[in-house]
């Protein structure tokens, strides 16, 4: 179960990362990849 940009979107929509540096909105969002992948992997 890949996460995609669509999702780095959605983050992005939430904690409005639009006014953050693109470098910095990488990182959250990788961060945030991070965290769901680890959601995932105890859900299931």
């Amino acid at each position: 179960m890949a996460h995609t940009d669509q999702q780095c979107a959605v983050f992005d929509s939430r904690l409005l990362l639009g006014k953050v540096e693109p470098v910095t909105r990488k990182m959250l969002c990788s961060s945030a990849i991070e965290v769901w992948k680890m959601m995932d992997s105890s859900v299931s």
